[in-house]
């Protein structure tokens, strides 16, 4: 919706209170619009969407190991937990204070209900306390339920190979395989790698898991010196073949 803003546009209604609805309230403001940013609660302001322990070298492999020893439901549960929803950057709430001093924006703690809309094309609006507004334009920025299938090639996929889901996650195994050679990194891994694994450092420990494993299948597979090459190969003439050590 943020592509298709014109100039007529002049009250502008987004929805959402994470980062991405901030910044899509930026770029309206920037554009000479009035805002309305409305969020269910107050925004949320930290550096970072999840606590710094799932990532700070003096504390992360603690909350990993006990993130690994977990139930599948435990662990959906931690992950909803330790994500707690949308928060925005000190740098971005600076900003959005700044524009509310010049007028130019309003922050709003609502479930905004739409009620219709008026002859002239304007979208009338429920916002808090039943107070009404009319806007020209509405940004949703609000995010999606966590939902791997809501992805049409994910979807496809799951259902060609009848994989298991779970709360909206890949059901997959302690080397993110979700099944014979499809792995998941990134968010996706998120039921093995915890709740940081769509963030840079999560991602990065999941890339270095399927490389290990990836790296152990070439290894059992190398027939010259792998797990299952003949240890006294070696020892053999190069002549020697291993039909003619047999029937010696």
């Amino acid at each position: 919706m943020i592509d298709e803003l014109k100039p007529c546009h002049e009250i502008v209604l987004v929805v959402g209170g994470g980062l991405t609805a901030v910044q899509a309230a930026q770029y309206a403001l920037r554009r000479g619009k009035r805002v309305y940013l409305s969020s269910r609660r107050q925004l949320v302001e930290r550096h970072f969407d999840i606590d710094t322990c799932w990532f700070d070298k003096r504390s992360t492999n603690l909350h990993i190991s006990e993130f690994y020893h977990l139930s599948e439901a435990e662990r959906l549960s931690v992950l909803k937990e330790a994500r707690g929803g949308g928060s925005v950057p000190p740098i971005y709430m600076k900003d959005l204070r700044e524009w509310e001093k010049k007028g130019k924006l309003t922050l709003v703690t609502a479930d905004p209900d739409y009620i219709g809309s008026t002859d002239n094309g304007k979208l009338m609006i429920a916002l808090n306390e039943g107070k009404t507004a009319l806007f020209d334009c509405i940004i949703n920025a609000c995010g999606i339920k966590p939902d791997c299938t809501a992805n049409p090639l994910i979807k496809k996929i799951t259902e060609k190979f009848l994989l298991k889901t779970a709360g909206g996650f890949p059901s997959i195994s302690v080397d993110l395989e979700w099944t014979k050679n499809l792995f998941c990194v990134g968010a996706l891994a998120s039921l093995n790698v915890g709740p940081d694994s769509g963030n840079i450092m999560g991602a990065r420990r999941g890339a270095s898991i399927v490389a290990n494993t990836l790296e152990c299948k070439a290894w059992l597979r190398d027939k010259e010196g792998g797990a299952l090459a003949n240890p006294f190969q070696l020892l053999w003439d190069d002549e020697t073949t291993d039909s003619e050590s047999e029937i010696d």
